[in-house]
């Protein structure tokens, strides 16, 4: 975790980019919603901040984030819904998940992020496990694993 500093790392792999590109996701950021400002802390909420380029003006795309564990275990997708009646400019543009009720343990996970079409048949640009980013924290109470499911031990 330590090699990761505070904020998310993209992959350089060309192999895990994708997508028709008339959107692409030019940036990932990840950040804490908690007391420890910026760094995510294990039961803090987090952000992911997407900021993109559309080619041209189009319908409003579907916009999407998943959390992985480094092992590629899908942990979370959060997707917006496309609206083909909604549309957007040519240029820039920025999209924010806020994931509120966050159980991921103190580690290491990767992320996948999208951009497709609002019926969601075309990929625009999709970025397979290419950001990783860190929770803080301590694990307490034996808990191993990605999430935490808040046991209560009784005897």
């Amino acid at each position: 975790m330590a090699a990761l500093g505070s904020g998310p790392q993209m992959s350089r792999d060309p192999a895990a980019r994708s997508g028709s590109g008339e959107v692409r996701i030019v940036s990932v950021d990840v950040s804490g919603r908690g007391a420890d400002g910026e760094r995510i802390t294990a039961g803090s909420p987090f952000a992911v901040r997407l900021a993109f380029e559309a080619a041209r003006p189009g319908p409003s795309p579907s916009l999407g984030v998943e959390v992985h564990g480094l092992d590629g275990v899908l942990i979370a997708r959060a997707e917006s819904p496309g609206d083909p009646s909604a549309h957007i400019a040519a240029g820039p543009g920025t999209a924010e998940v806020v994931f509120r009720r966050n159980a991921l343990l103190p580690g290491a996970y990767v992320l996948t992020v999208f951009a497709r079409d609002p019926a969601g048949h075309l990929d625009y640009d999709v970025q397979v496990k290419a950001h990783r980013f860190a929770v803080w924290g301590e694990r307490t109470g034996g808990e191993r694993g990605a999430v935490s499911l808040d046991p209560a031990w009784t005897r």
